[in-house]
């Protein structure tokens, strides 16, 4: 009886166990098959920020492009700047990361980003000693991107991080108010999501729910993307935002600590004296008197300002001033007035509440730099240091507050503002560097000014000219069009641009040609020197010099897409180079599948080649995947117009015209049509349309073929 109640007992144990393998070792069993099955046939991708590759035999780390993939459509993420950092530091090497968004890499031109300028300061500095400064900032991430970067350069032997983030904490990947993906998940499922995609079944579990292996059906169309996003200061993920902002940050620090790591902290300043805010929230509960009263003031106070009447102006904002505490731009608007009569000190508490209320948040508010400051005292030691950017731009500010004194637009910095937090960093590198190792400093140990910086980078009229070009083109888009002083800032920048424009005339050419080649003759191993040069070659006209450089940045940066793209598209437009053009075009497309321009460099290609149909059929793709771009339209147009498909070519060259009705190539290219087909007056109709001023880029459009 002993025995069978015995084997019964066996049989019941191993009926458990059984049922437990069952549930735990054959699914892991099953997950692992699949896992290795799809690596074994190239699904899927690497989510390391770098990957390893060669170049003339020697190992280097360089960006991967598809990490953001994890934390954002595929569609939507934007491209980190190109690297290639040595596996093996050399001996004598001090290797600096800075860490952050748009505004810590340089947009709107990283050759002149504070890390560019950092290693100037510390080089001259130190000429016995060599300075790495590698950027691996990003537009449109935040701390939850940054912080997961930050663990992997933590086996990259960097010796210093200048780390400047906050921007991007609501409306970036995972905020309150991001159109990235999900808004505010709770951490142990964003963890768990972000861990899952490392894997290659995780990411086809991602591409199924997506209902598509690489693209979300969203494009990024910048800041206007976030319109409807707003988010009030009394909301309660504002506080949210902060908290989780501040573990990431300290998770970041812990890292490098842990790791030996030296840090530089950077508090961020906005632009708050000449940035109105993006969105104000109406105010609540107000009688219709009251309401009345709050119209009448608000556009009086306006047209006032519109002809310089402060202190009237001032008067009728004071008016529903009590009506507005919660109002971003009546506080913005008051201290405007105050500021413009001289009344500094009594203007900045406007100015720094109108930031607070401001409810399209692009911007760091106090909670973000609050957390900083908290961060810093946290971790107290000489291996960090507080760079104090806001208060040492507001030290040195004209209003009291960074204004465009500093700033292109709401949180880019000019140069001046980039050389400041740079200076602030390198001083504090330069000091722990001398009382760790002893380092000898040039003779004379001033810092380089701003100016010599400048020089030794090669800013010149031309590159501030483009920049200009780039600013003004981006702020004539919503949100910036919705801001109370977007006319008076668009004026200041068009008159700013009237100045510089000389730096682009074909006098100005030679002297600045000459300064360029002086920097790439000197830093030869230098792509960034290259980059600006073949730009600029370009920019000019002159196309076979452009090309001769571009070659070069490429022989240093062999992967880098927009200098790859530049290429075929100047290849593409000769016969004789036309198949070399093609080969990189396909190429590119193959690495981005969906982006418009590879597709047109592609189409452009086949067109020098008179392959009509396949140009027409890439023009007609590129169109597709983005209807408002002008470039692809009257590709598309021209290319129909050679394939003998006229009336689709007027067609779609009456899309141009509806995109920009003053558009002249469109109007010449739909009157020399009508030409050939014998209609005289429809051809004179579109002659008398097109406009004697030289619009930007239309020129360019003209001469596409």
């Amino acid at each position: 009886m002993t025995q069978k109640t015995s084997k019964k007992s066996l049989s019941r144990s191993q009926l458990f166990t059984f049922r437990l393998l069952a549930l735990t070792v054959v699914p892991l069993v099953l997950l692992v098959g699949i896992e290795l099955c799809l690596r074994l046939f190239g699904f899927g991708y690497s989510t390391d920020f770098f990957v390893q590759t060669e170049l003339d035999g020697k190992p280097y780390w360089r960006e991967n492009p598809k990490a953001l993939w994890r934390f954002m459509p595929p569609s939507m993420a934007r491209q980190p700047r190109p690297q290639m950092i040595p596996v093996e530091k050399a001996d004598g090497v001090t290797r600096i990361f800075v860490l952050g968004e748009s505004a810590a890499l340089g947009d709107p031109e990283p050759s002149y980003s504070m890390g560019r300028i950092l290693k100037i300061l510390l080089q001259y500095h130190f000429p016995d000693q060599q300075f790495e400064v590698i950027n691996t900032a990003i537009t449109a991430i935040n701390s939850h991107v940054i912080l997961p970067m930050a663990r992997e350069l933590t086996e990259m032997k960097g010796d210093y991080w200048l780390v400047y983030m906050g921007n991007n904490e609501v409306l970036g990947p995972f905020g309150p108010g991001t159109v990235l993906g999900d808004q505010m998940p709770p951490q142990w499922l964003l963890n768990l999501s972000l861990k899952a995609k490392t894997t290659r079944f995780g990411q086809l579990l991602s591409g199924l729910e997506s209902g598509s292996g690489t693209s979300s059906g969203k494009e990024w169309t910048g800041l206007r993307m976030f319109m409807e996003q707003t988010l009030k200061d009394s909301d309660p993920r504002m506080e949210s935002v902060q908290r989780v902002f501040q573990r990431n940050l300290n998770a970041l620090l812990e890292e490098a600590k842990q790791s030996g790591v030296r840090v530089a902290l950077s508090t961020v300043p906005v632009n708050q004296a000449d940035h109105a805010p993006f969105a104000s929230s109406d105010p609540d509960g107000l009688t219709s008197e009251e309401a009345q009263l709050w119209e009448k003031s608000m556009m009086q106070a306006k047209q006032l300002l519109d002809s310089n009447l402060f202190v009237e102006a001032l008067n009728a904002l004071q008016q529903i001033e009590k009506l507005g505490e919660s109002h971003a731009e009546l506080q913005w608007l008051i201290g405007h007035c105050l500021s413009s009569l001289e009344q500094k000190e009594a203007s900045l508490p406007y100015f720094k509440k109108a930031l607070e209320l401001d409810t399209l948040r692009f911007r760091a508010d106090q909670r973000i730099n609050h957390a900083i400051h908290e961060s810093a005292d946290l971790y107290q030691g000489d291996w960090i240091h507080l760079v104090d950017a806001e208060a040492a731009l507001a030290s040195k500010a004209k209003k009291g507050l960074p204004g465009d004194d500093f700033f292109w637009d709401h949180v880019h910095m000019k140069f001046q503002g980039n050389y400041l937090v740079a200076l602030l960093t390198a001083d504090w590198i330069a000091k722990d560097l001398r009382a760790r190792f002893n380092l000898e400093v040039k003779e004379s140990s001033q810092w380089l000014s701003v100016r010599d910086v400048a020089k030794f980078l090669g800013l010149s009229l031309w590159s501030d000219y483009q920049m200009t070009t780039q600013m003004l083109q981006r702020m004539n888009q919503a949100p910036f069009t919705q801001m109370v002083n977007h006319a008076q800032r668009m004026e200041r920048l068009k008159v700013q641009l009237d100045q510089q424009s000389r730096g682009a005339q074909a006098e100005s050419f030679e002297p600045q040609a000459a300064v360029y080649l002086g920097l790439v003759r000197m830093k030869r191993d230098d792509w960034v020197y290259q980059d600006q040069f073949a730009k600029f070659l370009e920019s000019f006209g002159h196309k076979k010099k452009a090309i001769t450089t571009w070659r070069e940045v490429l022989k240093i940066m062999p992967h880098y897409l927009i200098g790859r793209y530049q290429l075929a598209m100047l290849l593409g437009e000769d016969a004789s180079t036309a198949q070399e053009a093609e080969i990189l075009a396909r190429a590119l497309i193959q690495e981005r599948p969906e982006a418009p321009e590879f597709i047109r460099a592609l189409g452009r290609s086949l067109y020098a080649q008179s392959r009509d149909p396949e140009a027409v059929a890439a023009f007609q793709k590129a169109y597709e995947l983005r209807e408002d771009d002008l470039e692809s339209v009257m590709m598309l147009g021209a290319a129909l117009d050679k394939a003998g498909q006229v009336q689709e070519a007027i067609a779609i060259f009456e899309k141009a015209l509806a995109l920009n009705s003053e558009l002249k190539a469109a109007h010449q290219s739909i009157a020399a049509i009508y030409r050939r087909l014998g209609n005289e007056p429809k051809a004179l109709e579109h002659e008398k349309q097109v406009s004697t001023a030289e619009l930007e880029g239309d020129e360019e459009i003209v001469e596409l073929f």
